[in-house]
């Protein structure tokens, strides 16, 4: 079992729950398995929930990982919730934007985007 929040800073905000990798990380196949169920253990999906995920300190991404991103958007829809991404370096965007997840997410540049957005979304 992987200890809590080894990979994860998490808080509340007036606008959302907000999940941010500690340090820098290359999610690969050798870390995956516990950074997902390191997520899962942390972000609550419920009614109404909105969740942004800081992701300037993803150096590479898996493409497994893109797969518990999409699965965690659409479990917060079922329940009203939101998802939002943040922060993507240049790199880690084009991957979104090649896959066309770019529309299937929202993107936000910065953080106080996002929480901006989250504050219009009801």
């Amino acid at each position: 079992m992987t200890p809590l929040r080894q990979h994860f800073n998490a808080e509340r905000t007036d606008e959302a729950f907000v999940l941010s990798f500690k340090a820098p990380v290359r999610i690969d196949a050798t870390n995956i398995r516990q950074i997902q169920e390191e997520m899962e253990g942390i972000v609550e999906v419920k009614e109404g929930q909105k969740v942004a995920i800081d992701c300037k300190n993803i150096l590479y991404l898996y493409s497994g990982f893109l797969g518990e991103l999409i699965g965690l958007h659409r479990r917060l829809e079922e329940v009203r919730g939101i998802l939002v991404l943040c922060e993507l370096r240049p790199e880690i965007r084009r991957i979104f934007e090649l896959t066309t997840l770019d529309h299937f997410f929202h993107l936000s540049e910065t953080r106080q985007d996002a929480m901006q957005f989250l504050k219009t979304v009801s």
